[in-house]
């Protein structure tokens, strides 16, 4: 009796600290929401209320999604590049709320999927919960962020949904692979971020939490795309097409500038068999696989815009953490802390290289070789962040025989 006392009282005084994390948790998350949708509307309040005319690509979507509702081939109207599902929902979506509606619905949908990629970003991340509420306005008034409500994008909505389902992977992969799929068969940019997410870890993993995943995402995928099915060849024919246009950050259309003859499917398989190799040499843990799938998946795209660059926010998030890691045990060693510091600015400024690339929108007025460089700085970026969070660790310095062990602060 007297030894299970202490255990007893300990388990039950284990329960209120746990039900007072989980309530701390969830403050902070409806508090940044709050901050995520008070910044947009500060920031951004003249796209909050812009008119269907003056957003490109949702007028698409609309033009779109009222040709697969009547019947016709979505993929006449030009720059149309979603699966016909998406096509079908839309148009659907568009005859029930009317015009005016479906742009307060898709603005919500907007915001509600940037705080859902801000939350999965930081999970699982040591940020203090100070950081977190500091990181709600400031993604939210990042340039990628106008981009894509200037534009009517829908990668806002469902970059969050994206990155919520592959990080539910790691506890309830059925799930996950279900939500992760099935988003992906609206907007097909995350084939590559599917690939790496069945990818093993390095150290080994559950090969049946792989198989959920995978069954999850096959089951999705095969739904959706009944959803008018008829139109997949059209998709297909259109996938295959190089895209020339200003907003296209790809590498296909980079390597195109530069005249390397790569098409896009062939770069998208490559990029993908890289970032598939990359996870299984280099993630420890589920969090880092999702951090390199998202990486993976913008570097790939045949056409992507900058909006589309948020998928990165994971990576950013993992590569800053490692830096500023490596500053901290440079500073407890008392050695190695110009260079720690140097990194730490190396990569705040690749993050904002990032968060600027609706700038490469300027290389209409540059010649044909200076547009393709022009294009590879936000995806050098994208790929610097990948590389130095999985290959720089703390510390950064060697000890000398003759001093104490110094312990660096465990990796993310």
């Amino acid at each position: 009796m007297t030894s299970d006392g202490p255990a007893a009282s300990r388990e039950v005084s284990a329960q209120p600290a746990s039900q007072a994390g989980r309530r701390g948790r969830l403050a902070v998350a409806l508090l940044s929401l709050l901050l995520v949708v008070l910044a947009a509307l500060v920031v951004h309040h003249d796209l909050l209320v812009r008119s269907l005319d003056e957003q490109v690509d949702l007028r698409v979507y609309l033009w779109a999604g009222d040709r697969a509702v009547a019947g016709l081939d979505p993929y006449a109207v030009p720059g149309y590049f979603y699966t016909p599902a998406f096509a079908v929902l839309v148009g659907r979506l568009h005859a029930s709320l009317g015009t005016e509606r479906t742009l307060v619905a898709y603005r919500c949908a907007a915001l509600a999927g940037l705080w859902l990629l801000l939350l999965a970003s930081l999970s699982r991340s040591r940020a203090p919960p100070w950081l977190r509420l500091a990181a709600a306005p400031g993604i939210a008034a990042s340039p990628l962020v106008y981009d894509g409500l200037f534009h009517g994008n829908a990668s806002l909505a469902l970059a969050g949904p994206l990155v919520c389902g592959l990080v539910l992977c790691a506890e309830r992969p059925l799930l996950g692979g279900l939500v992760a799929g099935g988003v992906n068969a609206m907007k097909p940019f995350a084939l590559s971020a599917l690939a790496v997410a069945v990818t093993p870890l390095r150290r080994g993993d559950d090969k049946r939490r792989l198989a959920r995943t995978a069954l999850g995402v096959v089951a999705a995928t095969a739904c959706w795309l009944l959803v008018g099915a008829r139109w997949l060849p059209s998709m297909l024919a259109r996938a295959g097409k190089p895209v020339e246009r200003m907003s296209n950050i790809a590498l296909a259309t980079a390597l195109r500038a530069l005249g390397v003859p790569a098409g896009p499917l062939l770069v998208l398989a490559a990029v993908t068999a890289v970032g598939a190799w990359w996870s299984w040499r280099r993630a420890d843990t589920p969090r880092q696989r999702v951090a390199i799938a998202t990486a993976t998946a913008v570097v790939a795209l045949p056409v992507n815009n900058p909006s589309t660059f948020l998928l990165t926010l994971p990576v950013q998030v993992l590569a800053l953490e490692v830096a500023a890691a490596r500053l901290g045990a440079a500073r407890a060693a008392g050695r190695g802390r110009t260079r720690a510091f140097a990194e730490l600015a190396m990569i705040a400024a690749a993050v904002l290289s990032v968060h600027g690339s609706r700038g490469v929108r300027i290389r209409a007025e540059l010649p044909y070789l200076g547009q393709g460089l022009l294009v590879l700085i936000p995806l050098s970026a994208v790929v610097l962040l990948v590389g130095y969070a999985f290959i720089a660790q703390p510390p950064i310095w060697r000890p000398s025989p003759d001093g104490p062990p110094v312990e660096a602060p465990p990796g993310p």
